[in-house]
């Protein structure tokens, strides 16, 4: 379930609202994160702000230990760095990191 997780998410299979919105031709601008929306911040939904910005999931990043990523200060390296690791340990916690943030925006939404 965790691979299924991770390999859905680096493929764009997933449901969040930078694909979602696609399928429905909404503007890329437009593809908002419903979560930070309703406290009129209007980011777009996609991978890296799942994966590191989006304050729905700041509690799973310290439990999987992502946080002491979250201390350089360019998002776009980091994200590339985060996706392409080849440390097993960092590729499980980023697995079940994901996974249980597909889950916890499931029960937000």
């Amino acid at each position: 379930m965790y691979k299924i997780a991770l390999s859905n998410f680096r493929c764009s299979g997933h449901s969040l609202n930078i694909e979602t919105g696609r399928h429905q031709n909404i503007d890329r601008e437009l593809r908002h994160c419903n979560y930070c929306l309703k406290s009129n911040i209007y980011s777009i939904e996609d991978e890296l702000h799942m994966l590191l910005l989006c304050p729905l999931y700041s509690n799973l990043r310290t439990e999987f230990s992502l946080q002491r990523w979250l201390c350089r200060h360019n998002c776009n390296q980091l994200f590339y760095d985060l996706m392409s690791t080849k440390n097993n340990n960092e590729i499980f916690r980023l697995s079940q990191f994901i996974y249980k943030a597909f889950l916890l925006r499931d029960k937000y939404q």
